[in-house]
């Protein structure tokens, strides 16, 4: 009797209870063959692994023979133009991350007395720059109040009534100085270093022509300008008058700067020379020059004490402008260049119209919303604050452990190569030890970032007695930003700087650094998210990403080139190579330098230079550091499972990943950055030179990405 008989014969009930009993035994099978899957520990089914093969997906090409064109390859669907991407590059996408954060950093409203002083003021700043309605309500009167306060008011809106007794343009820039407004009005005070001992010394000079023309005020102008005076308060028909003459006097004034720019080629000018306060000439204009810098400046200052002057010829030809000029045109000026400088904090309307004559000036307006411009500006007050609340809350205890971990890896495979390589000889090889043995790698930013008082110190902000608040003008607000910004900036001055005080400013670009003349590998956090590094996936997608950016940097603390910038010095100024270690190592840069030429030349590029090959050196040795360290920190740690959906093994999945992150979207600007090589390079030519990569990828000897013969870097 057939079974479909024997079914067929039992009752209904009997036949439901089948049914289930089948049905059951089915659920029990797919639930038994997920488990089995599930715990299949060659796939990774973490949310990480899960996105990690999203992301590959989406940059790989898997038609593409990864033997022939490993950039078409890796960068493939990023570089297909028929069809929009919905993605962005790696890079690009971490930018994005990095300023969501900072945006969200600022935004926050929390200034009590655990937030870091600057970071109240800052959000404080951002809060009020967004409260359009109250700087709609205000009317503009802070700003007409600070003019009183400046200079009695701005005479194009008091035409008869501006008397100008105690106008003085030098006490106009003192006071500007003061309450914390653009103050550099007819001439600059600002900081230059001394190239001979390092040393920042007041540079006096001719105001910068690059801001005279973003203020815009010119004759062409003059109508719109004309529509912001009366916004403000200018009824009167005698304001053309003035107003025509406040502009003759900027465009000569623009002049003389411009004749004093044009003399000065390259920062370089004949009247620019080292001199005594004292002994600053005094021609025409008269100034009590250290009563006067001990003012704007707020630094103690002698007459003995040496500043740096180009301002002769320039102050005999101001001197002469400035006599023909009424005060109450001066002061016109003054009042539209606090105005230029203030406009995002003015009204709606005043805004709209201060647009039009950046319009009709040819500036692109960048499209943007008011919380992008509060947020950049926010920024640009207040700076590096933001950054270190950012390197501070996204740098993590286990994330710094784990990347020193990867650090400490590269780190000795750089040492085996050192030890073992064939062109050194002894006293390169200990040289070269010395230096590695010294790098230190600040995870994160270096350690001010995380010390919130050295920072504040670092910043100004520890000079700062009160407390900000919200009910304060975001003009108010800004002003006292300003005023730190220069505080901080003159009080460099008093100290002599190293590169170090700008090393230890806390940086959110998407980067790494290694800085030679401190033996430091920086590793910012910016770096350290998404793709690049992330704790809880597979370790041969942080090595192959990361752990080449880290090998990469490391490689330039033992530059091959000979005319790179103090690449052959090291932490103790000791020559790096011997004359007869960079005798031999002449063949290797060649070798790199004669495959990127002919590649160029294939894309209709011009040759290299030494600084790009330094980079492309840094390429192929970065990767085949990370790659030889991830091998030794499985043979520790144990084989680590694929990712799901892909069919690719651990180790070309370190391939990928060490490729991926250099793929350029299409039309996105540009395929070289900045000393480094084209894209397209950087990934082919860094592939070619390795052996284990060919090996990994099965590629046959003679195919594209596997020439029989190799550069040999170090061995």
């Amino acid at each position: 009797m057939g079974l479909l008989q024997w079914f067929n014969r039992r009752n209904k009930f009997e036949k439901c209870l089948v049914c289930c009993i089948l049905g059951l035994t089915l659920v029990i099978i797919i639930l038994f063959i997920c488990f089995l899957t599930s715990h299949d520990n060659r796939v990774c089914l973490k949310p990480e692994c899960i996105r990690g093969s999203i992301h590959i997906l989406d940059s790989i090409d898997p038609i593409v023979d990864p033997c022939e064109d490993f950039y078409a390859f890796a960068c493939g669907q990023m570089n297909q133009t028929d069809k929009p991407t919905d993605h962005a590059s790696t890079l690009k996408s971490l930018r994005t991350l990095s300023s969501y954060r900072l945006n969200k950093i600022v935004g926050e409203t929390n200034i009590s007395e655990g937030v870091p002083k600057s970071l109240a003021f800052q959000r404080t700043f951002y809060k009020a720059c967004m409260d359009t309605k109250k700087i709609d309500e205000d009317e503009n009167r802070t700003f007409l109040k600070i003019l009183d306060e400046l200079m009695e008011g701005w005479p194009l809106l008091k035409i008869g009534k501006w008397k100008g007794e105690h106008f003085v343009w030098q006490n106009i820039m003192l006071k500007a100085r003061k309450l914390g407004l653009y103050h550099n009005l007819f001439f600059r005070v600002d900081t230059f270093e001394n190239s001979t001992n390092g040393k920042m010394m007041l540079w006096v000079r001719p105001i910068d022509v690059a801001h005279l023309a973003s203020t815009h005020f010119t004759d062409s102008n003059l109508d719109k300008i004309l529509e912001i005076l009366k916004d403000l308060g200018a009824d009167s028909v005698d304001v053309i008058h003035d107003l025509r003459a406040t502009i003759t006097f900027a465009e000569k004034l623009t002049d003389i700067v411009l004749n004093r720019t044009n003399e000065t080629i390259l920062g370089s000018s004949s009247e620019r020379t080292n001199i005594t306060i004292q002994n600053i000439k005094k021609h025409y204009i008269r100034i009590d020059w250290v009563n006067y810098l001990q003012h704007i400046t707020g630094i103690p200052i002698k007459g003995s004490d040496q500043i740096v002057s180009d301002i002769d010829e320039y102050f005999n030809e101001l001197y002469f402008l400035l006599q023909a000029t009424e005060k109450r045109i001066q002061a016109n000026y003054v009042g539209w260049i606090i105005l230029s400088t203030n406009i995002n904090f003015l009204s709606t309307k005043l805004r709209k119209k201060y647009d039009q004559i950046l319009k009709s000036s040819n500036v692109t307006l960048p499209v943007e919303t008011r919380s992008d411009r509060c947020f950049q500006l926010s920024l640009g007050l207040f700076k590096w604050t933001a950054e270190a609340e950012y390197v501070r809350r996204y740098t993590t205890l286990e994330k710094k452990t784990r990347v020193q971990v990867m650090v400490d890896y590269i780190k000795s495979e750089m040492e085996e190569l050192i030890e073992t390589s064939e062109w050194m000889d002894e006293i390169s090889r200990e040289n070269g030890l010395k230096r590695l043995y010294n790098i230190t790698t600040p995870i994160g930013w270096l350690d001010i970032a995380f010390n919130v008082t050295k920072l504040e110190k670092l910043l100004g902000f520890d000079k700062v007695k009160r407390w900000p608040d919200f009910n304060q003008t975001a003009m108010d607000i800004a002003r006292i930003g300003l005023k730190i910004q220069f505080d901080v900036n003159y009080r460099t001055v008093l100290n002599k700087m190293t590169d170090m005080d700008s090393i230890g400013i806390p940086g959110n670009e998407v980067n790494a650094y290694f800085v030679r003349n401190y033996n430091i590998l920086i590793l910012p956090t910016a770096i350290l998210q998404g793709q690049m590094f992330d704790e809880n996936q597979p370790y041969y997608m942080n090595f192959g990403a990361l752990g080449s950016v880290i090998g990469h940097e490391l490689s330039h603390g033992f530059s091959l080139y000979q005319n790179s910038d103090d690449f052959s010095t090291n932490y103790d100024n000791s020559a790096l190579w011997t004359n007869a270690t960079a005798d031999k190592r002449k063949e290797i840069v060649q070798c790199v330098d004669d495959q990127y030429n002919k590649f160029q030349v294939k894309h209709g590029k011009s040759k290299t230079n030494h600084t790009s090959g330094e980079e492309n050196i840094a390429d192929i040795n970065g990767s085949n550091l990370a790659y030889a360290a991830y091998q030794n920190w499985i043979s520790y740690n144990g084989d680590e499972p694929s990712l799901p959906g892909i069919k690719y093994t651990p180790n070309q999945l370190f391939w990928i990943m060490s490729s991926t992150y250099m793929c350029i979207e299409p039309n996105n600007g540009r395929s070289i950055n900045q000393n480094h090589g084209m894209a397209e390079f950087r990934v082919i030519e860094r592939l070619r030179q390795s052996a284990d990569f060919a090996k990994d990828f099965n590629c046959r000897v003679g195919s594209k990405m596997n020439p029989a013969k190799k550069c040999k870097i170090y061995n």
